[in-house]
């Protein structure tokens, strides 16, 4: 595997030009998200009259449910922009995917790497954000690789060996254009998001010395 050194200019090039090859897939992916956030959200409304009748005891199950299901799709998302980024055909049909396998893997190794992050973040702050940077990957390795949850932790963990201060300032700049969409009306967030996410594939590519498109 040969050395990449990532570059956030390029990442973010790539990320913009292969959102307008499929900006209609990616808005649309967007606001599947968007609903299933709304979703997980219902409880703050549960003494509205528009909730008159139904039991409290709902809201917490609809919570759940609406997590779980973004985090499945939140896998098939990253499994199609690995896809799109290496120039193979995608359409809404791959978001539904993942494997079970590969869903329960995801949760295990998220477990434990936010275990792992919260107690680096006592710790100083800066170990949980070493930690966190250096798991970025695992669910890339999972729907891509289809490893087990401890073998992409390892994995994510050595492929972003010596990157870490650059990828802190990849996350730095992503954070910044993802507040812009937001501020520019909402609407620049169905572009940002993909495009950070395309972005961020394009680098998982690269280290791992696949081919991009």
């Amino acid at each position: 595997m040969k050395e990449y050194s990532i570059s956030t200019t390029e990442s973010f090039e790539f990320g913009w030009r292969k959102f307008k090859e499929k900006g209609i897939l990616f808005t649309g992916l967007v606001a599947i998200m968007a609903v299933l956030s709304s979703i997980q959200q219902t409880p703050q409304f549960s003494h509205s009259n528009t909730f008159i009748g139904i039991s409290e005891i709902y809201f917490p199950v609809i919570t759940v449910i609406g997590m779980l299901m973004s985090t499945y799709f939140s896998l098939g998302i990253w499994k199609i922009m690995i896809m799109h980024s290496r120039g193979e055909e995608i359409d809404l049909s791959n978001l539904f995917t993942i494997s079970f396998r590969n869903f329960i893997h995801y949760i295990l190794a998220y477990l434990l790497s936010a275990i792992a992050t919260v107690l680096g973040l006592v710790f100083f702050i800066v170990p949980g954000i070493h930690i966190a940077l250096r798991l970025m990957f695992l669910a890339a390795f999972i729907v891509d690789k289809d490893q087990i949850f401890d073998e992409a932790l390892k994995s994510s963990w050595k492929l972003t060996q010596g990157s870490t201060v650059k990828l802190f300032v990849w996350c730095v700049l992503a954070t910044a254009i993802v507040i812009i969409g937001f501020l520019s009306l909402i609407v620049g967030v169905f572009v940002a998001l993909p495009m950070v996410s395309l972005a961020l594939a394009f680098i998982y590519l690269k280290l791992t010395d696949q081919e991009v498109a």
